[in-house]
């Protein structure tokens, strides 16, 4: 049986802790504040050991796998920590690191040890989202597609938030969807991007853009921060238009009415049981053969280089 530990006892990894239980498998809970050790305990039903990576390096014999669902500011590191104590398959929550130079740091570590890392977006494994990619690629492809990146600038302001974590918001947050989007469509060979404006914690605030993906569609994006949100993603190809908005859901629109259709989607029913996209990720990285669709450190970090910074400006 495969052997997977779990770093970290906040909401995050209580989500991961429901999904680890339900696909049957082995777990070691690595936490340090006991009170959130506690709500896990009685949340999840599974034993926290305190005290860090550190303090339980004998706890992780035998470890082959690890989830690594921690506040942003620690990912980095205690990636790196696991890899040297000789973790060789890492889900690390996204997006892996406070900045580009974090997530460098993770890649240079796991090419040095040979290290599998991958970053957990896990709306690529909605129900929604695999049931759309069978459809978009059985009507030929995307030919363009859309998607809006604004955020509740109202909630995000004062909140407990690090200020760090605050700033690098769009990379912390908003890249659920620009992933997603991509995921569907395709990533970007060219890309054009204009900002402006602040939120008073993040700068800046409005985002527009444009480009051409990998399969040849076109893509626009928007995000106005400082005006009313919401998140949504639309495919279109020759044929319809597929609509996530809420992302859990999908619906469709034919070139043949105006109406809109609701999408029912196999395996809906773990979105509602589970954090939406969880179990089936946590499924895809315990597999043998370690699911293409799961985001590479690698991959990730070409990505902030090369798409994510322009967005950002």
């Amino acid at each position: 049986m495969t052997k997977v530990s779990l770093i970290g006892a906040g909401p995050m990894a209580q989500a991961y802790g429901h999904a680890i239980k339900a696909a049957g498998l082995d777990c070691v809970v690595i936490g340090r504040g006991a009170d959130s050790a506690k709500t896990f305990t009685d949340t999840v039903g599974l034993p926290v050991l305190l005290g860090g990576i550190d303090a339980n390096s004998e706890a992780l014999s035998g470890v082959t796998h690890a989830i690594v669902a921690l506040p942003i500011p620690a990912l980095a590191k205690q990636s790196i920590a696991l890899m040297e104590i000789g973790v060789r398959k890492l889900l690390v929550e996204k997006p892996g690191g406070i900045d580009a130079a974090e997530v460098a740091s993770v890649v240079s570590k796991a090419q040095k040890t040979d290290t599998e890392v991958f970053v957990a977006y896990n709306r690529r494994f909605y129900a929604s989202v695999i049931e759309a990619r069978k459809r978009i690629l059985a009507d030929g492809g995307p030919t363009s597609f859309r998607f809006e990146i604004s955020e509740w600038s109202a909630r995000i302001g004062p909140s407990a938030q690090p200020d760090n974590v605050k700033a690098a918001w769009l990379l912390a947050n908003s890249t659920h969807v620009a992933d997603m989007a991509f995921f569907l469509g395709g990533f970007p060979t060219a890309i054009s991007c204009h900002s402006a404006g602040t939120t008073g914690w993040h700068a800046p605030a409005v985002f527009v853009g444009h480009g051409k993906s990998e399969t040849g569609a076109l893509f626009s994006y928007h995000g106005d921060w400082n005006a009313a949100p919401r998140w949504m993603v639309e495919i279109c190809t020759n044929g319809n238009t597929y609509m996530f908005q809420p992302l859990e859901g999908l619906k469709v629109r034919t070139k043949d009415g105006f109406s809109i259709e609701d999408i029912q989607c196999p395996g809906a029913e773990n979105d509602k049981a589970f954090k939406p996209g969880i179990l089936k990720q946590v499924e895809a990285f315990v597999a043998a053969d370690l699911s293409s669709d799961l985001l590479s450190i690698k991959n990730q970090l070409a990505h902030m280089r090369n798409i994510y910074s322009m967005m950002q400006g």
